[in-house]
């Protein structure tokens, strides 16, 4: 299904999440781990669905991120994984940006080194968008 925008009408980050919920249905739009949760099962999770990030959530809200770069700095410097929790390695939360507010500010962001950003609606978190999200987004729109 073609996501059709006018000429003039700019895209959103909420139009990119509704692009991702018809167009990678067994994808949920978030995909989380907590700071207590193994690093196994965060590896795991990274696996199973083909990403390379996500955040960490602690009673519903943001407070961390787990990524392939983090897990791989950890595991490089040779630490066993069977006791590791992700508070051990976590990074700084994603930057938030709300449903409204345009693709193209994510795109700032990433141009400035972010690897996802965080769509929120007030304090709910409706979804991550990544790069790759963003680029598959913005070819899809401009093929006709």
């Amino acid at each position: 299904r073609q996501l059709l925008l006018s000429e003039n009408e700019l895209p959103t980050l909420q139009d990119v999440l509704n692009y991702r919920r018809t167009h990678d249905g067994t994808l949920p739009l978030v995909v989380s781990v907590a700071p207590n949760d193994s690093v196994a099962e965060a590896v795991e999770l990274l696996r199973r669905y083909g990403i390379s990030q996500m955040p960490v959530i602690e009673h519903g809200h943001i407070v961390g991120s787990l990524t392939e770069n983090l897990l791989l700095r950890y595991l490089a410097s040779g630490e066993e994984l069977v006791h590791a929790t992700v508070s051990d390695l976590e990074g700084p939360p994603f930057s938030e940006l709300h449903h409204d507010a345009l693709a193209q500010e994510a795109y700032t962001l990433f141009s400035a080194g972010h690897t996802a950003v965080a769509v929120m609606n007030g304090d709910a978190l409706e979804g991550i968008v990544t790069k790759s999200d963003l680029l598959e987004f913005w070819a899809h729109n401009r093929m006709g």
